[in-house]
């Protein structure tokens, strides 16, 4: 069924949040399951008893390792909601605040992934917990104009290095970071 398949990618295979949505089975077919995971990870929630309180929900579990997070990592964490597909240390930097160490720390606490080519990134889940964050701490605005300025100057930049000896390098970049 391609909505399971959709909604195991969107979970990444994280076996608790598919025992949390496969809990809804039996009350809602599985293409609303997957809609509802996209608009909101409340729906990972277990409604029996006998599970241990930290398991009994995506937000949960989030809750536990938002809290041994510190209010800066915390900052850049709710910052870095604002991407989309990846970004680079550089734009992290830019954007949300986060120094080489803070981007360490939050890999190091499986927060952020990070490719082979050096990007980083956030787990669907995890962003949408760190967007919710980001909206509760009156910050969305301020963050997504620092995403605006930089790529506008990203974009202005690039398209003078189009003409240049690195044309190749840049259109590389800016495909990716399109």
């Amino acid at each position: 069924n391609a909505s399971i398949i959709h909604l195991c990618q969107l979970v990444e295979g994280i076996p608790l949040a598919i025992e949390l949505a496969a809990t809804w089975v039996r009350v809602m077919p599985c293409a609303e399951i997957t809609r509802e995971v996209e608009g909101s990870l409340d729906i990972l929630t277990s409604v029996t008893r006998n599970v241990p309180a930290k398991h009994q929900s995506m937000r949960a579990v989030f809750d536990h390792s938002w809290k041994l997070l510190s209010d800066h990592e915390q900052g850049v964490f709710r910052r870095l909601s604002v991407f989309r597909g990846g970004f680079t240390r550089e734009a992290a930097a830019q954007i949300a605040g986060a120094s080489l160490p803070t981007l360490a720390s939050l890999v190091d606490k499986s927060l952020l992934r990070m490719d082979p080519r050096g990007r980083y990134d956030v787990h669907e889940l995890l962003q949408q917990y760190a967007r919710e964050k980001l909206a509760e701490a009156g910050e969305a605005q301020d963050a997504l104009d620092r995403h605006r300025d930089y790529f506008l100057a990203f974009a202005e930049r690039g398209g003078e290095e189009l003409f240049g000896p690195d044309q190749l390098d840049w259109l590389d970049r800016m495909e990716t970071e399109l």
